[in-house]
């Protein structure tokens, strides 16, 4: 599917299009521009966003001009993190609106306002590049002379002199050529977004280099701050904020940075009602029969207890369901009868933590195996008795390596049920327990990232 053919329409499960809206209303204002969309990684903004712009154009594209809910605007979709390859995001983001123009006109290279933008746009980027190469120079020059020290002539230093002082004016000239180019581009964007509000999309902007990052926020304020313009960007602030500490320090004001370039944080909720996003997504893939059928209910309780108690992103759950496929492609699944409960068990806490916890699994052995950190990991410690959940936490204390066969009792003296894992017809000594989880691990550990 592509991205124009993401719509609020084909699939919302997460019932976010009112929050697009909102986000729309905002934009629709001078004063919450610059506005950050901000998420964890693997939450869905980037299908969000997507969404939120083909929202923008199908509304767009009504007849009934008394149909339409949105101011007449026009939208730009920018991923930064494809076009970071570049020093500058400052001719990534002039590229990227010389294409816009381009295709809006309708017209190709002959439009006069993409001729007008084109031409500012090469003239901004030399007058720029200019002025940091003769300040290189000059600090050249300078550091030289200082070098030589006694041994340069002082007719060669007075030389040096001049030639610095030749390189400042010249930096003066190109400094106001830069400002006079700058003005430029924002008169004709200006013009652009005169009759309809441009708002402008920039993705992954967190996945890029700190510095392109953080030079392309710097660059949005001081060129691209026109009335009728606005800027969504979409990233991690967490990550951006450690952007800016890299770029400028760890004692850096990060928060005073965040407000000079950022009007507004906005964020995608990662809660609705009475379930987290990741429960409600597993569940949903459940009820389109997209999790591998080798969970009984109470395994599938589990799961949603453990999505429910830890943090996890949408990317997540999809990233547990598909170690899960590998055991039935494996068909270790045919081992693992519905029927059985820890066996059910075992391999969730070994899918889960192959997952999410690789330091965990490369501790794990027959004889080596940190159950306290599994309850704990799982928030099993304060389950009720005869519930679920406490028949789950017995089975985890079953892989209990201090557990002495005869009396069922380890040094956590937790009162295990032994039932739980002896069938008739078989043996599970609680070693042979040990054995099967090492077992789904080992299958799992073929697969690799």
């Amino acid at each position: 599917m592509s991205n124009d053919e993401l719509t609020f329409e084909y699939r919302d499960e997460f019932k976010r299009r009112a929050v697009a809206e909102k986000i729309i209303n905002l934009l629709m204002d001078d004063q919450f521009s610059p506005m950050v969309l901000d998420g964890d990684w693997g939450v869905g903004k980037t299908e969000f966003c997507h969404k939120l712009i083909n929202l923008i154009r199908a509304d767009q594209n009504k007849e009934d001009e008394a149909n339409k809910n949105i101011p007449r605007c026009q939208c730009l979709y920018i991923d930064a993190f494809a076009e970071d390859h570049g020093d500058d995001p400052l001719l990534m983001l002039l590229g990227n609106i010389a294409r816009f123009i381009k295709d809006k006109e309708g017209n190709g290279d002959t439009s006069e306002r993409y001729q007008k933008w084109k031409n500012a746009s090469i003239a901004l980027a030399k007058s720029c590049f200019k002025i940091g190469a003769k300040a290189a120079i000059g600090v050249l020059l300078r550091q030289n002379a200082d070098s030589i020290g006694d041994e340069l002539s002082d007719a060669i230093k007075k030389s040096a002199e001049e030639g610095v002082d030749a390189i400042v004016n010249a930096f003066l000239q190109q400094y106001e050529e830069s400002n006079s180019n700058i003005e430029t581009l924002k008169s004709i964007l200006a013009e652009l977004a005169r009759d309809e509000r441009m708002i402008i999309v920039v993705d992954e902007l967190d996945r890029c280099r700190p510095d392109f990052s953080i030079t392309l926020l710097e660059k949005i304020k001081h060129v691209f701050e026109v009335p009728n313009v606005s800027f969504l960007l979409v990233a991690n602030m967490n990550q951006l904020s450690a952007a800016i500490s890299h770029v400028y320090g760890n004692g850096s004001d990060i928060s005073r940075y965040v407000d000079k370039f950022i009007k507004i944080v906005v964020s995608l909720p990662v809660y609705d009602g009475e379930l987290t996003l990741a429960n409600q997504y597993f569940s949903e893939l459940l009820a389109k029969q997209k999790i591998p059928n080798i969970f009984n209910s109470s395994a599938l309780v589990f799961i949603e207890h453990i999505l429910e108690n830890n943090s996890h992103s949408l990317r997540d759950v999809e990233h547990f369901v598909r170690y899960c496929d590998v055991l039935k492609m494996f068909n270790i699944s045919d081992r693992m009868s519905r029927d059985y409960l820890y066996m059910q068990t075992l391999s969730v806490v070994a899918v889960y933590c192959y997952c999410f916890n690789r330091d965990f699994i490369k501790t794990c052995s027959v004889s080596n195996i940190d159950v306290e950190f599994l309850v704990n990991l799982f928030k099993l410690e304060n389950v009720e008795k005869n519930s679920h959940l406490y028949d789950i936490r017995n089975i985890i204390e079953c892989l209990d390596p201090t557990i002495d066969p005869e009396t069922g009792i380890g040094s956590r003296n937790f009162p295990i049920d032994k039932s739980l894992i002896v069938n008739p017809r078989i043996d599970n000594s609680f070693n042979k327990v040990r054995m099967k989880f090492i077992d789904f691990i080992m299958n799992l550990s073929l697969v690799k990232r």
